[in-house]
């Protein structure tokens, strides 16, 4: 199995990079901590600092994953190229022995050239070689016995919360392949890319429900499972796994720059912990209308609360989950980008936190003493656009605005400037131009009914709770220049109320979680500030402080608790697909792995499996992300009714588009107003080269080329 490996080289690559652009992990925690309260002008930084592996691990694997995905990927479109398509060979497998023999031979040369000078002798490599068992497990008992408990458990607890919220929505069960019902929707296109990628031939890429016009979603981590399917792992491991590991290195690094920035260890797992439960005034509208019904009955009012199948809240689409832990399962990719941003914000963080500013035409003030982490950060944000482009628009609001207010500022031009050279060189290849894959607008409110002040005022009180209320108080409870990191951390959800970026303005709230998601970083410091005050604070305002500090963690994390007994009850409903469908077997032995269907509208469909792709699936997604599906729902509608009986036209459309083959089943004829069935046309003038009775009654027709 080669997807173990592929992850392996791909951590340790990121490794050698780690140590080559930012080796010394010590000197930058320190600089970002900075000085003590006390002697801002020279004292020596706050300590006990975080443990290196908190942020050396997910940084090695970020700078390791991203980069070789990329590597991968080109690899694959230019053997595409090259090898036929009836070729047996996916070209995955070329692809991945391609890059990771450069992989091996780069590591090869490191480890010979750390070696160079070194007089080896045998018995010695002999006696070390023996010794490594001894020593390696006297570093693992090290490693936890001498850890501070809050990390040991924070790694542990982030583990199973990420494993949890992927597995138990995505599995395999007696050859069915299973999704929870608070996601199956979404992981229609997921699943349809995925195997776009390990069973078909979808390069350059294409959006498998929306073929012919290029593609405006960010699909390199569905690549990347894509991969690790082909190499070996089954699907719901791939992906799962992927997922699991995207949230660990984010709560790992938002939980080390939290402890960094506001000088308490508690915060490691504080600042996660207040993102994914999330703040809201929702529990309490819901304990309302729950005592209402219950008529104040104590079990009624408990069931009500904890057993529901719908998310709380009383703000627009917050039934959809949208911002309960459902996001993270669904957009797993969301966290890999998130995790992403916040390395790069700590490699350019050191020239914020420089202190005493350099007067602006100074040398100090443009150039930097290093380069080296600027240049990780550009490796890491040139990789982002698709993989979460989302997240690079944040990652530009944060540390543009943090540039005007640093040290050697040119350092943040070489890690945005390659950033979007490398967004206008991808949104060209892949959607025809930026134009096409985001088209800004000014649209105020963001989901708000009422889109005046006061209305995106109550909208925020209500959808996010004691959590923005305590905002405009954060600058006056740190240092003065915190207010400008403050500030710069907001920018995302104001870019969320002002302007978007698709015709779904809803898929603005990835900018909210991630003000929210660094915000927290400030609102958990100050909950550990008031549960542990410090010994100048008399036993009675001691206790003040903490019975303030436990209503607030009350009000902060109520509802998150109760979206995750809903995620948990709703998510035992299931959608699921045959794994061994007879027309997905049928279409990957029958058809080119580049094959165009005109299909109904799927989304979770064991027709995505085979790899294929549709003339136009569920119309939702593809509309959310830009595409004229008005006009394609109509052309779709014309096909099914025969071209009004001009097989030429019909020909010539399909051609044009690439259609090779045509799906009726139940769906198509039951439902005359969409599609407008001439079932006749398609008996008499094309080919019938397959029929799945068990299946809806599915028949496929090719569609013969023009005489």
């Amino acid at each position: 199995m080669a997807a173990p490996i592929f992850l392996v080289l791909a951590y340790l690559f990121g490794d050698r990079l780690r140590r080559l652009l930012f080796p010394d992990t010590l000197r930058l925690f320190e600089d970002i901590t900075g000085p003590s309260a006390a002697d801002a002008s020279g004292a020596p930084p706050w300590r006990p600092l975080p443990p290196r592996w908190a942020f050396e691990v997910p940084a090695s694997l970020l700078l390791g994953v991203l980069p070789l995905t990329w590597a991968v990927y080109l690899a694959a479109c230019l053997f595409d190229a090259l090898l036929p398509l009836d070729a047996t060979m996916n070209v995955l497998l070329p692809a991945n022995a391609l890059v990771g023999a450069l992989v091996v031979l780069v590591l090869g040369f490191f480890a010979v050239r750390g070696l160079r000078g070194r007089r080896i002798r045998p018995a010695d490599a002999a006696r070390s070689l023996r010794a490594l068992p001894r020593r390696g497990y006297a570093r693992v008992v090290a490693f936890f016995t001498r850890m501070p408990s809050v990390y040991l458990v924070g790694l542990v607890l982030f583990f199973c919360v990420g494993w949890y919220l992927m597995a138990s929505v995505f599995y395999v069960k007696g050859g069915m392949l299973y999704a929870g019902a608070t996601v199956f929707s979404d992981f229609g296109p997921h699943t349809a890319l995925i195997r776009s990628f390990s069973h078909g031939r979808n390069y350059p890429t294409e959006y498998p429900m929306f073929s012919g016009d290029g593609i405006r979603y960010h699909f390199l981590f569905l690549f990347l499972t894509g991969d690790l399917e082909f190499l070996g792992f089954r699907i719901d491991l791939a992906f799962n796994l992927l997922g699991t590991l995207g949230l660990v290195a984010f709560c790992l690094l938002l939980g080390t720059l939290a402890v960094l920035l506001v000088r308490r260890r508690s915060v490691f797992l504080l600042a996660p912990m207040l993102l994914f439960l999330r703040s809201s005034l929702a529990f309490l509208t819901h304990l309302v209308k729950v005592w209402n019904e219950t008529h104040g009955d104590f079990v009624g009012v408990l069931v009500g609360l904890l057993y529901n199948r719908v998310f709380i809240g009383d703000t627009p689409y917050e039934d959809w989950g949208l911002w309960a832990v459902n996001v993270y399962s669904n957009q797993r990719h969301l966290l890999w980008g998130f995790a992403a941003m916040i390395l790069a914000l700590f490699l350019l963080l050191p020239l914020w936190r420089r202190q005493p500013q350099p007067r602006l035409l100074s040398r100090a003030a443009w150039i930097p003493d290093d380069f080296r982490p600027a240049v990780a950060a550009a490796i890491l944000l040139s990789a982002l656009p698709y993989f979460h482009g989302s997240v690079l628009v944040a990652a530009f609001l944060v540390l543009g605005f943090l540039a005007l207010f640093s040290a050697g500022r040119l350092a943040f031009v070489v890690a945005l400037v390659p950033a979007a050279l490398s967004t206008l060189l991808q949104t060209a290849v892949f959607s025809g131009g930026a134009a096409n894959a985001a088209t800004p607008k000014i649209l105020l409110g963001f989901v708000a009914d009422d889109k005046s002040l006061a209305g995106i005022f109550v909208y925020c009180a209500f959808a996010f709770g004691v959590a923005f209320l305590l905002l405009p108080f954060l600058p006056f409870l740190y240092p003065r220049r915190h207010a400008l990191l403050w500030l710069a951390f907001l920018l995302p959800g104001l870019f969320a109320f002002t302007v978007s970026l698709t015709p779904d303005v809803v898929v603005n709230h990835k900018f909210i979680l991630m003000t929210f998601g660094l915000e927290n970083l400030f609102i958990a410091g100050f909950l550990a500030r008031l549960a542990r005050p410090g010994p100048a604070a008399g036993k009675v305002r001691k206790r003040i402080y903490r019975f303030i500090a436990v209503v607030l963690a009350v009000f902060l994390t109520t509802t998150g608790f109760i979206d995750t007994t809903t995620f948990f009850t709703a998510n035992r409903v299931t959608a699921s697909i045959d794994l061994h469908s007879g027309f997905a077997a049928w279409i990957e032995a029958e058809t080119s792995p580049d094959a165009v269907f005109l299909t109904p509208r799927y989304y979770y469909d064991d027709f995505f499996l085979a790899g294929r792709r549709s003339f136009l699936g569920w119309p939702y997604y593809a509309w959310s992300a830009g595409y004229d599906t008005y006009t394609r729902m109509d052309q779709v509608t014309w096909l099914y009714g025969g071209a009004g009986g001009d097989l030429a036209a019909f020909r010539a459309f399909c051609a044009k588009n690439r259609i090779v083959y045509a799906v009726v089943d139940d769906t198509v004829r039951d439902d005359p107003d969409t599609y407008g069935l001439d079932e006749a046309f398609f008996e008499d003038d094309l080919v019938r080269v397959a029929s799945f009775p068990g299946e809806g009654n599915l028949v496929v027709y090719r569609i013969p080329a023009e005489p």
